[in-house]
């Protein structure tokens, strides 16, 4: 019975929430170019994923422009050992070996915005991927490098994309029912009613009293959550 209580004293709301785009600039009609061999696939690949986002068209003919330059993708692979099976001492080597390949790889680029041949400004994104292949006993296993830097690729024109046309996302927040005026967790309901109309500061300072109040890991969460928006990194909530 005191559970069921618990779980009607709580509530959930979820609200939709598009962040401002980094850079201002009109994506309506926009061409996308590489300088060189080393940024085609970037650029290729962001014609596909910033053409799929609402209302953008790609135009190699547009006024406004994307050049792809200084792109550089690295990976490489590091190969685990593992040793398991019989005890193994300075006598005996009773134990099996295994391994497999870890392939790291980060990618960067700069994206330099010009409308009507005149700068506008620039971007500097960055990617990390890995893959890890199975654990073999027979020798060194393959590595995977083109499928961790088709990773990275994808990963650093979806950076560009959310930069410039950013996504919507869901926010989901727990609030309580019916608390007692003055309590915590009716500090938490008002940092959550400020955070639902944009006032990140304000959600911050009613969350950072509501902690205050009560120390809850919840109510810790929930300040990260706030501290991230606050430096634009929105993020669904997994609290």
């Amino acid at each position: 019975m005191l559970l069921h209580l618990l779980a009607c004293a709580t509530a959930r709301i979820a609200w939709e929430v598009t962040s401002d785009p980094h850079v201002e600039v009109d994506t309506t009609r926009i061409a996308i170019a590489a300088e060189d061999r080393d940024c085609r696939d970037v650029a290729d690949q962001l014609i596909d994923t910033l053409g799929a986002r609402p209302g953008v068209r790609i135009d190699p003919a547009a006024s406004t422009s994307l050049l792809i330059t200084n792109c550089e993708v690295q990976s490489r692979p590091i190969v685990e050992v593992m040793h398991h099976g019989g005890a193994v001492d300075q006598w005996s080597t009773d134990f099996d070996e295994r391994r497999r390949v870890v392939v790291e790889g980060q990618g960067t680029a700069t994206v330099i915005i010009y409308s009507n041949g005149v700068q506008l400004s620039s971007l500097e994104v960055q990617a990390l991927a890995n893959e890890s292949s199975p654990w073999s006993e027979e020798g060194v296993p393959s590595a995977r490098f083109y499928a961790v830097d088709q990773q990275i690729v994808l990963g650093l024109a979806t950076e560009v994309a959310d930069a410039l046309v950013p996504l919507p996302i869901d926010l989901e927040r727990r609030i309580y029912k019916d608390p007692e005026p003055g309590t915590a967790r009716e500090l938490h309901n008002q940092a959550v009613a400020a955070e639902a109309v944009g006032d990140i500061a304000g959600a911050l300072e009613l969350a950072s009293e509501a902690y205050a109040a009560n120390p809850t890991p919840h109510g810790a969460r929930y300040i990260e959550a706030l501290e991230a928006r606050q430096g634009s990194a929105y993020a669904q909530s997994t609290e």
